[in-house]
């Protein structure tokens, strides 16, 4: 009995010593920008730690004191390929508020530059930004 117990604590030992040198999934998103489709995705902290000096994705917005805010969404590929769009549309600009440095966006626009949809999505599997 000992032998299995000494045998079962050593085996425990060990799967817990192999499980910290495991990490989760980690994705690594570079910005995309379709101007055809009209759509932009990529991660904040991924861009933010791209190799390149180019890519870069983010919305900004100004609210004033008579309620109205004014919106853009912007983006720009290592490639050198960019989309942008504006909005003055309270609900898109209440998304910003869920904004952080991890985000994944995507957001979309239409003929006239003007954005129709923003997506947020943070999820362990975003690789965290890098200084």
């Amino acid at each position: 009995m000992r032998k299995l117990t000494v045998g079962l604590m050593v085996g425990v030992a060990a799967l817990v010593a192999g499980s910290s040198a495991i990490a989760g999934l980690r994705v690594i998103e570079s910005v995309s920008v379709n101007t055809a489709t009209r759509f932009a995705s990529g991660s904040l902290a991924s861009a933010r730690a791209a190799a390149d000096s180019v890519q870069f994705i983010g919305c900004g917005a100004t609210w004033r004191t008579d309620g109205t805010v004014n919106g853009s969404c912007f983006a720009k590929t290592a490639a050198g390929v960019s989309g942008s769009c504006t909005f003055s549309d309270t609900n898109l600009a209440h998304a910003l508020g869920a904004v952080s440095g991890d985000t994944r966006l995507q957001f979309r626009w239409d003929a006239t530059n003007k954005c129709t949809s923003i997506s947020l999505e943070d999820a362990s599997y975003w690789a965290p930004k890098q200084p």
